[in-house]
């Protein structure tokens, strides 16, 4: 069953946690929905209807082929392809209905039958293509059985860099920053047994002064026989910036943080106690206090 996003605000919690259904092409105008099928070179006639526009897209979003550019010989030999012998007197649309149909009800059901080393590779798949530091939840993967969730949590974790994004919303520099929706939802929903798998992380700070400043941080937290190393992405400001960092003493604090964080010898784990120390370098109101 094919599952829609709901019109969320771009960046809140539920866009977030809703990432991996589809857009509800149907809010499209018409003049959108040919214009999205045309970047992807996809056929279709110009007098076609707005719920065949939509149709068209979705099966695009899905990955399926778009019958529209065969015809009546094509579209008979790709039914019989499929195990059905259209009559010679079949009209292309009831063969392109009959080979959607046949999409639609496309199943793999001896996926739990491959060994399992295999099954990891197809995960790592998935799991690679998801957008890094966007994620508030846990794949749907990890929660189809406990077998597959058993094998694809910990590589979830081990490939997947989470964001803690922190902005603040007004000009100048005594300003107080505050943490994105999305990050808020990751560190609220993910709970403390999982928080402590999490090995990657990417903290960015966007300070709104008059001039603007961005840094940013790569964090992979270490095992007991490695390190953990700490990059700073974003070149040092300029010095016109400097006294912009030392005013609100974030990057300063954070220096802070991320040093005890890597010293201490059970530093391969993320803590508790860490998360609530970068986001209060942040904005001391998130944590309740």
């Amino acid at each position: 069953m094919v599952q829609y996003r709901e019109m969320h605000r771009p960046g809140s919690k539920g866009a977030a946690r809703d990432y991996w259904k589809l857009d509800p092409r149907s809010a499209l105008s018409t003049p959108d929905m040919k214009a999205a099928l045309s970047a992807q070179n996809a056929d279709f006639g110009q007098s076609t209807g707005r719920g065949r526009l939509s149709a068209l897209l979705t099966r695009l979003d899905r990955g399926l082929l778009t019958y529209e550019k065969y015809g009546p010989a094509e579209l008979r030999q790709l039914c019989r392809r499929r195990g059905f012998q259209p009559t010679q007197r079949a009209r292309g649309e009831a063969m392109k209905a009959s080979l959607e149909q046949a999409d639609d009800e496309l199943t793999f059901p001896r996926f739990m039958d491959l060994p399992p080393e295999l099954r990891v590779e197809i995960y790592g798949y998935h799991l690679h293509s998801l957008d890094q530091g966007t994620l508030a939840v846990q794949p749907p993967l990890t929660t189809v059985c406990k077998l597959v969730r058993r094998e694809a949590l910990p590589l979830f974790y081990a490939v997947h860099r989470f964001g803690v994004n922190g902005f603040n919303d007004d000009t100048g520099w005594n300003n107080t920053f505050i943490l994105c929706a999305v990050s808020q939802a990751m560190i609220q929903d993910i709970g403390p047994t999982n928080l402590s798998q999490i090995r990657k992380l990417r903290l960015q700070l966007t300070a709104k002064t008059s001039r603007g400043y961005l840094s940013e941080w790569i964090v992979d937290l270490g095992s007991k026989e490695a390190p953990a190393p700490v990059w700073f992405c974003r070149p040092p400001p300029p010095p016109g910036y400097r006294s912009v960092g030392e005013e609100i003493g974030l990057i300063a604090q954070l220096a802070k943080v991320l040093s005890n964080m890597t010293a201490r010898p059970e530093g391969d784990a993320l803590q508790s106690n860490d998360v609530k120390a970068l986001i209060g370098a942040l904005d001391s109101r998130t944590l309740g206090t």
